[in-house]
């Protein structure tokens, strides 16, 4: 299955022509990366599996081509043919060139920047946040919950939910739904922050 040499794959000729066990497999559980996640988290799935399976360092080398798709396939492509000497060098290279794509440690207090655009609606806020604020660090539910409440510019919807607030930001997350769902409904045409702030006359009728 693996037994093949790969056309200009960059890795140095000791490596790229060591043959590969027979019935050698790749880890289907581990998935593929496409350059779009944080590399790390990748790379130490990928070493965990190699430790498991006592893979050496050429086997290891051959079988990270097969864990690359789409953009990451392309990158190991335009890498220079014989550059890559070690699965060191290897690891280094790729983490050096999808180093963007790894996430930054935030504390729970970074939730409290993310605002509501002017021209931002409700729905699409509440995914941003929610987008946002998973790679934050021991992030506690009520954390996310007063966040999302502090960047909301809908006061009728900041207010409904303290009305009874529930205790988990995925509830949360269900109960402006519902008001915004309503909202809609009476409106005929969902009603953006900027106006409702500007509109006395929209926001009573929203409230009644």
């Amino acid at each position: 299955m693996f037994g093949g040499s790969v056309k200009n794959f960059p890795l140095v000729a000791w490596i790229q022509n060591y043959s590969l066990p027979k019935d050698l497999k790749y880890l289907s559980h581990l998935g593929t990366y496409k350059g779009k996640n944080d590399p790390d988290d990748f790379l130490e799935a990928f070493k965990g599996a190699a430790a498991m399976k006592v893979w050496n360092v050429r086997i290891a080398c051959r079988m990270f081509r097969y864990a690359l798709k789409g953009d990451a396939r392309e990158w190991l492509k335009s890498v220079k043919k014989g550059s890559i000497t070690s699965f060191e060098d290897l690891k280094e290279k790729f983490r050096a060139h999808f180093s963007q794509q790894k996430k930054h440690k935030k504390i729970h207090v970074s939730t409290h920047g993310i605002k509501q655009k002017d021209t931002e609606g409700c729905r699409a806020f509440m995914d941003r946040f929610t987008t946002e604020t998973e790679d934050i660090m021991d992030l506690l539910e009520s954390q996310r919950i007063f966040g999302l409440l502090h960047g909301l510019r809908s006061k009728g919807l900041v207010e409904f939910l303290y009305r009874d607030l529930p205790k988990t930001y995925e509830a949360v997350q269900k109960r402006a739904h519902v008001y915004l769902d309503v909202r809609d409904t009476a409106s005929k045409g969902d009603i953006s922050p900027t106006r409702e702030g500007n509109s006395s006359e929209q926001k009573g009728k929203m409230e009644q």
